[in-house]
């Protein structure tokens, strides 16, 4: 895979933890955005990711590292702003 394929799959990559921020960003704000949509686009992507081959995961494993990361931090904002919802009188 060329170094051009790879900086496309590492802008996509981008693109999805830029997204991501901004919902963590809006809850904060006490604002849900619904990332649903963005669900089936990162399933995609990461399948794209693996069929490119070992080489280019290898060279996209921090991107990915971040991505989910972020992910695993949005989850676990929006379990904590569940449960503050829930234990409203």
């Amino acid at each position: 895979m060329s170094q051009q394929q790879i900086d496309i799959f590492k802008q996509s990559l981008q693109n999805h933890i830029d997204m991501i921020d901004q919902a963590s960003a809006k809850l904060q704000q006490g604002q849900i955005t619904n990332i649903k949509p963005m669900e089936a686009k990162i399933e995609t992507l990461c399948m794209n990711i693996i069929a490119a081959g070992r080489e280019t995961g290898m060279a996209l494993e921090p991107k990915m590292k971040e991505m989910i990361s972020k992910l695993d931090q949005f989850e676990a904002a929006l379990s904590f702003h569940k449960e503050q919802l829930l234990s409203r009188p």
